[in-house]
């Protein structure tokens, strides 16, 4: 049960964008899903924020891609 509530306080902590940040943390993202659930974040809430996440970490990966590979 200790993690549990470290899960509920960590979301309640940092809040929805932190699953924003978390796509940019290696290994973060796998465990951020979980985290929510067990937090009873809205479903609706993680995954507006999820895909926000999603999105900006391929449009960022496509821009560094695009670059070095023009040069």
């Amino acid at each position: 049960m200790k993690w549990r509530n470290k899960a509920e306080r960590w979301i309640q902590k940092y809040g929805s964008p932190a699953i924003i940040v978390s796509y940019f943390v290696p290994g973060m993202h796998h465990v951020t899903g979980y985290f929510c659930g067990i937090s009873h974040m809205p479903l609706k809430s993680y995954m507006l924020y999820a895909g926000v996440s999603a999105l900006l970490w391929s449009l960022l990966f496509l821009t560094i891609g695009r670059i070095f590979y023009s040069v």
